[in-house]
């Protein structure tokens, strides 16, 4: 199993943190009893992933980022150690 170059703990995860872009509808959210306008309604209905290649693979367990790229953080998590990080 890999280890955590930064807090030196066994991980057999990494945590990918990606943009994407959220797609709502928004209406008027209204009171049904007095018809006063309560705020906003957030209806989510749509998510898409963002490429550009600027992903951060991290460390489950001390949040530390490792790696910016997929083969580097498919290769950490393949082996039993990895040199190489961010």
């Amino acid at each position: 199993m890999p280890i955590c170059p930064k807090c030196n703990k066994e991980i057999d995860y990494l945590q990918a943190h990606c943009e994407v872009v959220e797609t709502y509808n928004v209406t008027i959210q209204k009171d049904e009893k007095t018809d006063k306008t309560m705020g906003l309604n957030w209806d989510h209905t749509d998510t898409d992933s963002v490429d550009n290649n600027d992903d951060d693979y991290c460390c489950p367990l001390c949040y530390a980022p490792l790696f910016y790229d997929s083969t580097s953080a498919q290769e950490f998590l393949e082996s039993k150690t990895y040199e190489k990080v961010c």
